[in-house]
């Protein structure tokens, strides 16, 4: 059956997961939980790397029961249930498991985000200092934005951790830039780079009210109204970005 037996909404999320994706992995009928990465989706199947317990990779047996919660980041975290079907071993050490039947929100984004192509650069900052871009510079590409962050993608991972600060510039069109500071919230494998997640902490009021031109002129994904976070509901019910 696969994505098929899934809502409209549904398949827009199930489709918007890729590879990298974080993942938590539960055992259902044992209540163990643990994490991993999506290496690979198809609309039958999703490929998650075996995670590993005390060193050793974990041993599922067919048909074992799993929960699977991932962070999706379009629409914020989202679970399914579902089971194991297989178990790669001899290459790359996966678990295959096939699509669901039903996914559920569990927490929503405040902000609304768009895929975009976009250049960009930044250096590194402090809180307290001013929106102020000082050599060396990193360039970068935007692939997604919202009012609240965004996602930086850069071909060689800098000397950077979750927490650290970044003044950053992105050209939103020829005659359109906006200046930030930005926090680094989490960092992972993008399309073979890496991928900064990004939560902007000071954005000049002109800036903001270009992003959020920009942002309402290149919706990507359908408008949803707000709602509030942290409710535990069916992909089928309006969700927003948390950016």
């Amino acid at each position: 059956m696969g994505i098929f037996g899934l809502n409209k909404k549904e398949r827009e999320i199930w489709k918007s997961i890729t590879p990298g994706s974080k993942v938590r992995i539960i055992l259902k009928e044992e209540g163990e939980i643990y994490e991993s990465q999506v290496k690979e989706v198809s609309d039958s199947y999703i490929y998650i790397y075996t995670p590993k317990f005390k060193d050793l990779f974990l041993d599922v047996p067919p048909h074992t029961k799993v929960e699977i919660e991932l962070i999706n980041q379009y629409f914020g975290k989202v679970k399914f249930s579902s089971y194991m079907i297989a178990q790669e071993w001899l290459r790359d050490k996966i678990i295959k498991i096939p699509s669901p039947r039903r996914l559920y929100i569990i927490q929503r984004r405040y902000h609304h985000r768009v895929i975009v192509d976009l250049e960009g650069e930044f250096s590194f900052s402090s809180q307290d200092r001013g929106i102020d871009l000082i050599p060396p510079l990193l360039f970068s590409k935007i692939v997604n934005i919202s009012e609240g962050g965004a996602m930086v993608v850069v071909d060689k991972l800098p000397s950077v951790e979750v927490g650290n600060f970044i003044d950053i510039k992105i050209n939103l069109s020829q005659d359109s830039l906006i200046r930030a500071k930005a926090k680094i919230i989490h960092i992972e494998i993008f399309e073979g780079k890496y991928g900064l997640g990004i939560q902007f902490v000071k954005l000049p009021e002109v800036d903001k009210e270009n992003l959020k031109k920009f942002i309402i002129s290149h919706f990507s994904i359908k408008f949803y109204p707000m709602s509030t976070p942290e409710v535990d509901t069916t992909a089928s019910t309006p969700e927003v970005d948390n950016g």
